[in-house]
């Protein structure tokens, strides 16, 4: 018996279908919303990794004259085992790390990713490669309106480059 006024209930045409289009809506507003925030951090990302690789090559092209000029072919030729991409060793010139760091914080400080300021977390140079690790914070693109603790979000992306013999 119950089980007929169950399929009654849900086989009729009584109802509305506004609440089930009202609802519908609202998920598809706050997917939108959380789509468009995923794509602009992962643009922002995209946005600190390039800031971070353009300062970076200004910094490697300090030379080292000293172990340039007095070292042997062997000190700089092959070292951390890095290969090209044909598999040869390749031909790295050694970097003035001091040189390196200081150009490299100088332009970091004056850059800004979408008005929050960048922060160096990492700095690391061996004489041949040079890595860091850039940390900066942005805010969500769109609120959700009934959510107050947005935060900003931290973008963490980590650097290297080399300077290499043409």
């Amino acid at each position: 018996m119950k089980r007929e006024k169950i399929f009654r209930y849900f086989s009729s045409d009584c109802g509305s279908l506004s609440l089930l289009s009202t609802s519908l809506f609202l998920l598809l507003v706050v997917c939108s919303f959380l789509t468009l925030n995923v794509a602009s951090e992962y643009l922002a990302k995209r946005e600190l990794v390039q800031i971070g690789e353009l300062t970076l090559m200004q910094s490697v092209h300090t030379l080292n004259r000293d172990a340039y000029y007095h070292g042997t072919a062997a000190d700089f030729s092959t070292t951390n085992g890095i290969t090209s991409d044909s598999g040869n060793s390749s031909n790295l010139l050694p970097i003035d790390c001091s040189k390196a760091q200081e150009i490299f914080m100088n332009n970091i400080a004056l850059l800004e990713l979408r008005g929050s300021p960048i922060a160096t977390n990492h700095w690391d140079c061996d004489g041949f490669v040079v890595s860091a690790r850039l940390v900066s914070t942005i805010h969500s693109l769109l609120k959700i309106p009934l959510i107050e603790n947005q935060t900003s979000n931290p973008i963490d992306v980590s650097i290297s480059a080399t300077n290499r013999l043409s």
